[in-house]
């Protein structure tokens, strides 16, 4: 009875789909960081995903006003559930994601975003183990003001394609994102013309913080 309700509880879970992004201030740069994320999900109810992945990326400028960019991030350690958590979460993130500079006027300019996220994750604990994957495609909006050597930018993302199949045992269900919005908040700082140090914090649709240096070679 109490693999079966862990099993249950489980299979109405998503993983940790969201917040994948590259550099925002400037193009053909490395991305490195540190995903700290809490997403709420659902199938017939809704549960949290906490989890921490470690990403790499890079942006490659198109031309002067648009950049593409991918990646791949590790999952090093996860939580699924709502109050009985199933942890031990790993896995690998696959991404793409680009921007589009849509107007500029001084020191502010507005860009459009997208995002293409691909997971593949496995949580094992207390004799469970649950195998799924899930594709999301996000668009957003961002505004950007430059000042001195801070990018400052808020804006809003909207999950419009959500959908995984998680599996245990004999066990499968379909899963979608609770809550497809998100505000978007962060700030991106100059340590150095090659180097450059950024946070991110989302909110309402998950409650996710970025914390990431961006390379330029």
């Amino acid at each position: 009875m109490k693999f079966r309700y862990l099993a249950t509880l489980a299979l109405g879970l998503l993983p940790l789909t969201a917040h994948a992004q590259t550099s925002v201030s400037d193009a053909n740069r490395f991305t490195g960081g540190l995903l700290l994320q809490d997403t709420s999900y659902k199938h017939d109810d809704s549960f949290d995903v906490e989890g921490t992945i470690l990403m790499a990326g890079y942006k490659a400028a198109i031309n002067p006003k648009f950049s593409l960019g991918g990646g791949i991030g590790l999952m090093i350690d996860g939580d699924i559930g709502n109050g009985n958590q199933i942890g031990d979460g790993e896995g690998f993130r696959l991404w793409g994601d680009g921007q589009f500079e849509v107007h500029r006027i001084n020191q502010n300019k507005i860009l459009i975003t997208g995002a293409l996220i691909h997971d593949r994750f496995s949580f094992s604990e207390r004799g469970v183990d649950v195998d799924f994957t899930i594709t999301e495609l996000k668009i957003g909006g961002l505004f950007v003001h430059d000042v001195r050597d801070f990018s400052l930018y808020v804006g809003g993302e909207l999950v419009v394609y959500s959908n995984g199949d998680v599996e245990s045992g004999n066990f499968s269900r379909d899963a979608k994102r609770d809550d497809r919005l998100n505000l978007r908040l962060g700030a991106s700082f100059n340590a150095t013309p090659k180097l450059a140090v950024r946070g991110d914090l989302l909110l309402i649709g998950e409650q996710t913080i970025l914390l990431a240096a961006d390379f330029a070679l």
